[in-house]
């Protein structure tokens, strides 16, 4: 057989932020560069050690019989409540003040309905909070644990092996991931208010000079637009530091510190006392050496938040009752609300500028109104470059203090409160976490109507319906995913509406008179105003042009072919890509009502609109997002049949391969009835009416948003579970994860090393891009090369014919009873559910979703589980053969051998492999990219006994072992750990594992391999090799001596080549005549 070679691969080396320290351009001080990605002015920082859930996860069990089903987390632990949780209780991670991680509350009294028809969206201003970070400074709490100059007993023993390890004020990996995921939602919200066209002005987005409120904009932006996203933006960053007027941070330039802050802490400290009392007495029983106040018992909680956010997973959090809980909530709240809301006496100060600003933005006012000056940046308010005043799209970020500030500024009457020593979080207007969670975001829509849409919405409006015509304006503002009543704030201006919206004029009028209430100059310098302190001027401001990714098409490096470029961005072979454009589900979304009295709660698509079911939906039927084989978002199902235990203390994982598909993606090609569709030479009726306006929006082939926040994601997730496995020494070796040259392959390991290092991923690992295509060996597409392959492909469909007429009989004569000029088939229908598949994923919603029974749905992922099996699975003669060259790797790479087996070539790429700086095998981590199609022939080629299934056409779903939506949906991930033990773990996990009570110490090592967040069970699996075990473990030596026998059952020469065998025959174990 031909081996082919490839000798152009890569990993990435110039193509990454951080626009910050670490900046190859970060110093630069040309006066021509407007927008410079370093001016300084961080505040304190320090990193911290990376977390590793997959050892230190305290929620996961790891002996004893399981009570309760468990599932990874994703990313932190929540799993930890109250000591005394019941059910009911609120979750404790939405107890935790200012430090909560983002979280969608249960609104704010007011429905959030979507747009009527006849209205559009014209204008967004989005008020963004930094993600999670480490603390701002020290812990005393922590300082006096840390010293270990006590004994503990009971709840507090974790304290023995407890460490301090968190940084200083710097965003994390977790607060990455909710800025990046932040933009993406706004991305489908808003996208078509962005002009995508590439000779669009750049929007000009503005964050300050904090190192996490930088980044925090940085990821946010790396959501919304791409990794790319310094081709549509425009940052500008402005000093957060004494001497420089910001509205984004304003403490600055207001001279007087509040006359009410020093005070807080005199009139709260009663409930400090109060609430912490029973649990300074609980534990000061279990400690001595030391003696803890209340104080203490409030940093113990604080210390639960930050090592929750920032680590994954914290003891102390389930050290308190839900009521300790619920009164740090309100004691955090009442000290908040006195320092920076309407308690103190210069909030209002501090946050008229950004409203004045926002009015000017608002109004589309070019001129500077120097009457209202407070905080604003004259040089930059008054230059357009840095201020412009006609986008669509407003894009602030700041801190939690200065949006309280804000909103008190607004004089948002909804948080006036009256906090008292015994009261309760029940009693009160204003709950901190609920308000400014990490990641808090706040948007202001502008809408413009044909004519007044009704305060009660009663009815459909339309402009027949509503007033003459006259267009009409609105503000709708939307806090952490709800409505805000603007009418119940604003009550002099905003009249009562059940939408929460107030007309543009009269809220633009109402916030002329918010100067004057603010007192500015009285609150910030007592009367003796000096211009020359609130006049500031800066002129170190930035908006990045060249410090983001992609590793991809459009960098100015992407072509390199110089020798000693061992990593290239850009090697061709991107496969067909189109793009689509953007969603608008704030305008778009079929699933929110516009009109009526809501019978149901409703919260915003997190970012895709998944409220639409099946037609006869009824409790208990599972997601029909869940059904849709590989077109499924990811999702966590119900497991594989064994308990998730968690890591037993004599053990430590050693190393991880991860095996990841892509992210959602857009259709390869239009399917046959999109175009039928496209042409309207029909009528429609009833169900189908919405064809009347429906437009065929997908690109081709290359990844979309959602498919890069799923891949982002994961990183983050794979950071948490295992981020001690990486070296994060600056003087560290790169490792070298792996993918293909298609766009989408590319793309998604970029958004993953995103996650899982940061946008400055480049600096810590290389990645090698193996051209997919006919004449290139790869394993991770290897039926390019498998010449017989094809031929065998084709038939698999067919044996599933029968059973696609069946199921789709119902569905085609209702169809075609509601339309004329058109004649729907069993392929229309199925094509109509790939659509509702493809739309959702890529737009945000379908209206095809509603058009089909629950058992239509489940038929349609049973009948794309068994043309799936019969293609690439056990039902294919060339199943084994295409996943085994992956096998021989990952046995390779198990077991440290740096000598190719050249008895054992099928089609791995020797070139690559044979090369120690393309096929290292000394790595803790390895990351792996490629197609459903390869994962499912590499789990063949495993031999996976747990998927082999026969299907029929009486069969249902609920009778396969096949399921093709819970093996590989988007972003499907396969982890398998390997871990080393002092002594043997029992098989049955009854009892606490030390090295005294397992064997004499000798070392094992195990196996662990997970699938989509829940174990596989090996010994299920693999049923010869590796011993049955509750926790689905193998014996690593086992488990190698089973992949020794893969090479030859796969039978690859004869499958891919030979062809002496029937290649039109359905098979039974993935492999020539079996």
């Amino acid at each position: 057989m031909l081996q082919l070679p490839v000798l152009v691969t890569l990993v990435s080396a110039v193509s990454g932020l951080p626009i910050g320290s670490d900046s190859l351009i970060a110093t630069s001080t040309s006066t021509e560069e407007l927008f410079p990605t370093d001016i300084g002015y961080y505040g304190k920082t320090g990193t911290s050690i990376a977390p590793f859930m997959a050892q230190t996860d305290g929620a996961a069990i790891t002996y004893g019989v399981p009570t309760s089903s468990y599932t990874l987390a994703q990313p932190i632990e929540t799993a930890i409540q109250a000591k005394d949780h019941r059910e009911g209780d609120q979750n404790i991670f939405q107890l935790m003040g200012s430090h909560s991680p983002y979280y969608i509350s249960d609104g704010w009294g007011v429905y959030d309905y979507a747009i009527p028809g006849q209205c559009s969206i014209s204008q967004v201003h989005l008020l963004s909070r930094h993600g999670s970070r480490y603390p701002t400074g020290s812990i005393e709490t922590a300082e006096l644990l840390s010293k270990k100059n006590y004994s503990v007993n009971g709840e507090l023993e974790f304290l023995k092996d407890w460490k301090y390890s968190e940084g200083v004020g710097v965003l994390t990996k977790l607060g990455n991931q909710q800025l990046f995921d932040k933009g993406v939602r706004t991305f489908f919200r808003y996208g078509q208010l962005q002009d995508w066209n590439e000779d669009a002005m750049k929007i000009v987005a503005r964050t300050t000079s904090q190192e996490r409120m930088t980044f925090s904009a940085e990821y946010f932006l790396a959501g919304f637009y791409g990794l790319d996203w310094h081709d549509k933006a425009n940052l500008e960053i402005i000093i957060e530091d004494k001497g420089y007027n910001n509205t984004l941070s304003p403490k600055y330039a207001c001279d007087i510190k509040s006359k009410t802050e020093e005070t807080t802490r005199d009139v709260t400290t009663p409930l400090l006392e109060r609430y912490t009392k029973k649990a300074v007495e609980r534990l000061n029983n279990q400690i001595e050496g030391i003696r803890f106040s209340a104080e203490n018992i409030y940093e113990m909680q604080d210390l639960c938040a930050y090592e929750t956010n920032n680590n994954g997973f914290s003891h102390f959090c389930g050290l308190f009752t839900q009521q300790e809980w619920e009164d740090y909530e309100y004691y955090n709240s009442w000290v908040w609300y006195n320092k920076n809301m309407f308690g103190s006496s210069n909030s209002r100060a501090k946050g008229v500028g950004w409203v004045e600003e926002f009015k000017q933005r608002l109004t589309g006012s070019s001129k500077f109104n120097w009457e209202t000056l407070a905080s604003q940046n004259t040089t930059l308010d008054t230059n357009p470059t840095y201020f412009p005043v006609d986008q669509k799209l407003y894009f602030d970020f700041s801190h939690d203090t200065v949006i309280t500030h804000i909103f008190t500024a607004l004089g948002m009457e909804q948080f006036k409160t009256n906090f008292t020593v015994d009261g309760s979080l029940r009693e009160t207007n204003f709950q901190l976490s609920k308000v400014v969670p990490f990641a808090s975001q706040t948007y202001f829509e502008i809408i413009e109507c044909d004519g007044e849409v009704s305060a009660n919405r009663t009815e459909p409006e339309t402009s027949s319906n509503s007033t003459t015509g006259t267009p009409n304006k609105y503000v709708h503002m939307i806090l952490n995913d709800h409505t805000i009543d603007l009418s119940k704030n604003f009550p002099e201006y905003c009249s009562p509406r059940v939408d929460g919206w107030c007309e543009f004029d009269s809220f633009v009028k109402y916030l002329d008179t918010l100067w004057e209430v603010a007192d500015f100059e009285e609150a910030c310098f007592s009367g003796t105003y000096n211009t020359t302190q609130i006049k500031l001027l800066l002129l170190a401001t930035s908006i990045t042009t060249i410090s983001a990714l992609p590793i991809g098409i459009d960098t100015p490096v992407a072509n390199v072919t110089l020798s000693e470029d061992l990593f290239p961005t850009d090697i061709g072979f991107l496969g067909k890509t189109a793009t689509a454009d953007a969603p608008f589900l704030a305008e778009t979304n079929g699933a929110a009502i516009t009109y009526g009295v809501p019978t149901s709660s409703y919260t915003l698509p997190q970012p895709i609109e998944t409220a639409i079911q099946a037609r006869d939906h009824r409790n208990g039927d599972q997601n029909i997002y869940e059904l849709f084989g590989s077109l499924s978002p990811y999702y966590v199902s119900d497991g594989w049949g064994v308990y998730d235990y968690g890591l037993p203390k004599q053990c430590s994982i050693n190393q991880v391969h991860v095996l990841s598909r892509h992210g959602s993606r857009y259709p390869t090609s239009p399917n046959s009835l999109s175009k039928l569709l496209s042409h309207k030479n029909y009528t429609v009726s009833g169900e189908l009416e919405f064809l009347n306006n429906w437009k065929y929006l997908q690109g081709s082939g290359i990844l979309t948003k959602l498919g890069n926040q799923q891949l982002f994601d994961k990183g983050v997730r794979t950071f948490f579970r295992y981020g001690q496995l990486q070296d994060w020494n600056e003087d560290a070796m790169k490792i070298v994860a792996r993918t293909t040259s298609q766009e989408r392959m590319t793309f998604s390991a970029e958004y993953f090393l995103a996650g899982f290092y940061g946008l400055d991923w480049h600096d810590k690992a290389n990645l090698e891009i193996i051209i997919e295509a006919k004449g290139f060996n790869n394993s991770l597409v290897p039926y390019e090369n498998c010449p017989l392959n094809g031929k065998t492909y084709a038939i698999a469909p067919l044996s599933a014919d029968g059973f696609l007429e069946k199921y789709t009989m119902k569905a085609v004569d209702r169809l075609n009873s509601q339309a004329e000029g058109i004649v729907f088939d069993a392929k229309s229908v199925k094509e109509m559910q790939d659509l509702c598949a493809y739309e959702t994923n890529n737009n945000g919603f379908s209206h095809f979703c509603g058009l089909f029974t629950q058992q239509e749905w489940e038929d349609y992922e049973y009948y794309n589980s068994w043309t799936w099996y019969n293609s690439n699975m056990f039902g294919s003669p060339n199943g084994r053969a295409i996943g085994i060259s992956w096998v021989e790797e990952f046995k390779q790479r198990l077991t440290g051998s740096s000598k190719f087996n050249w008895e054992t070539l099928g089609l791995q790429n020797t070139t690559l492999d044979a090369n120690p700086t393309y096929f290292p095998v000394d790595q803790k981590l390895y990351f792996d990219f490629s197609h459903d199609s390869i994962i499912t022939s590499i789990f063949t080629a495993l031999g996976m006994e747990q998927f082999k299934t026969n299907f029929t056409v009486d069969g249902s779903l609920r009778e396969t072992n096949f399921q093709l939506s819970k093996v590989v949906p988007f972003a499907s991930q396969t982890y398998f750990e390997i871990i080393e033990c002092d002594g043997e773990v029992s098989a049955n996990r009854t009892e606490p594992e030390t090295s005294s009570n397992s064997t004499t110490g000798t070392p094992n090592k195990y196996v662990h391999m997970i699938l989509n967040d829940h174990t596989i069970d090996l010994s299920k699996n693999f049923p010869e090799y590796c011993s049955p075990r509750v926790d689905g473990w193998c014996e690593f030596d086992s488990f190698v001596k089973y992949l020794d026998t893969l090479w030859e059952v796969a039978d690859f020469e004869e499958a891919c080549f030979s062809g002496t065998y029937n290649t039109t025959q359905i098979v039974k174990n993935g492999a020539p005549n079996s």
